[in-house]
């Protein structure tokens, strides 16, 4: 192949690039989704011309090159003359773009940097990653939030629970005495009284490491099929790995979970000979009137139905099934609402000694600190032949109250 074709080929190899680079331009302006999915084809079709484009120039500057003819410019020393050009510097600063635009062109990197393993641009992962190294990208806020908002909507816990964000290792006071009242003589005063917080709580750096994986097909799909696919992945496992954390955790390497406290002996009701209707009301009996606002049940749907079959001296049912505006059964035992969850056991004849199947709690003395800055990193999996991500998120969880803490348990039979 002559200089003149390798010149040809070399120019429209050019041309394409700079076609794709404008393409990759309009993913940030479009409009739609319409015109997304446009401008992901045609960039497609450019990166499949630009690869044949490539082997072919490499074809041909395999081949050996021609003679070159002697130049009758050159110097009579055989120099060729120096011939040099001014680039001009252009100072300036580029428009700042909008906040909304700067978050979905972040969007559009992340989705990118997931699917196709392109870093993220300086100019974004400057204000949007705190982290140093280049292997790894904070999940955008939006995507953020709408995990959060799964895990509400996925979970029947995590909604209940109250939720902090400071500092890890930092110990933080919980007021332990309450100041009282005395009836005083004529004349007199009451004793001064010091609140005093002399009881702490510090939460730890515990790591939740979620991994994922996702079909070749997620891998080159649009914005919006990519986020729906991720937040789902994402949400339902870390949920289950949170609230199982939160019911059971035993606080080395994770959060402390609320079976894990230690329960006030007069609040910890057993039972040897099954359910029955005096059972429950032992543990409402065991339950401190201060703590009557807020509590509920907590148990699974097995252990609650298993209750539904249950009726007290007079026939009546002891839990009721009450259908709601949503046309959702409201589930409640003796008036008290219950929570139910497939993160502990269940009560049958079969249960292990000294476990829980159900107890009372309010679940707003659980506070779960966490820090949101997720980043995500991603690999292949060369024995499955699949392209994994992870996520990893600092949190930490503990009970700041046990005095709602009420648990039904089974013993043996004596």
């Amino acid at each position: 192949m002559t200089p003149e074709e390798i010149k040809a080929l070399n120019d429209k190899l050019k041309a394409e690039r700079d076609k794709y680079t404008a393409l990759r331009a309009r993913i940030d302006s479009a409009k739609d989704q319409a015109e997304l999915d446009a401008v992901n084809l045609d960039m497609r079709k450019s990166e499949m011309i630009i690869k044949s484009l490539k082997a072919d120039i490499d074809a041909a500057m395999s081949e050996p090159a021609p003679e070159p003819e002697p130049d009758p410019s050159l110097r009579t020393d055989g120099e060729v003359p120096e011939t040099r050009a001014l680039s001009p510097v252009i100072k300036g600063t580029p428009a700042k773009k909008s906040e909304e635009d700067n978050d979905l062109a972040y969007r559009k990197a992340f989705m990118r940097f997931i699917t196709r393993r392109e870093p993220i641009p300086a100019e974004l992962r400057a204000d949007q990653n705190t982290t140093t190294t280049d292997t790894s990208a904070v999940i955008p806020t939006v995507l953020i939030n709408r995990i959060i908002e799964e895990q509400q909507t996925f979970g029947n816990i995590l909604p209940l629970i109250t939720r902090t964000s400071y500092q890890g290792g930092v110990q933080i006071p919980l007021s332990g005495v309450r100041p009282t009242a005395s009836w005083v003589a004529e004349g007199s005063v009451a004793d001064k009284q010091k609140k005093t917080a002399n009881t702490n709580i510090t939460f730890n750096y515990y790591t939740l490491n979620c991994r994922i994986s996702m079909t070749l097909q997620t891998a080159v799909a649009t914005l919006s099929l990519f986020e729906d696919t991720f937040v789902k992945q994402m949400s339902e496992a870390m949920t289950i790995a949170l609230e199982t954390a939160i019911l059971s955790g035993t606080g080395t390497n994770q959060p402390k979970g609320i079976l894990a406290e230690t329960v006030k002996t007069a609040q910890k009701i057993t039972t040897s000979s099954g359910l029955s209707y005096k059972l429950l009301t032992n543990a409402e009996a065991a339950l401190p009137s201060a703590y009557e606002n807020g509590t509920v049940w907590c148990m699974t749907k097995k252990t609650f139905w298993s209750i539904v079959g249950l009726t007290d001296s007079a026939g009546q049912p002891i839990a009721r099934v009450n259908q709601g505006w949503g046309g959702k059964p409201d589930y409640q035992i003796l008036g008290r609402p219950v929570i139910l969850t497939d993160f502990m056991d269940s009560y049958s004849d079969d249960l292990a000694v000294n476990k829980v199947f159900a107890f009372l709690f309010r679940f707003r003395d659980y506070v779960l600190n966490t820090n949101m800055e997720v980043t995500v990193d991603q690999w292949k999996d060369h024995d499955t032949n699949s392209l994994c991500w992870q996520a990893v998120m600092l949190t930490d969880g503990k009970v700041v109250d046990t005095g709602s803490l009420v648990t039904l348990s089974k013993v043996a039979a004596s």
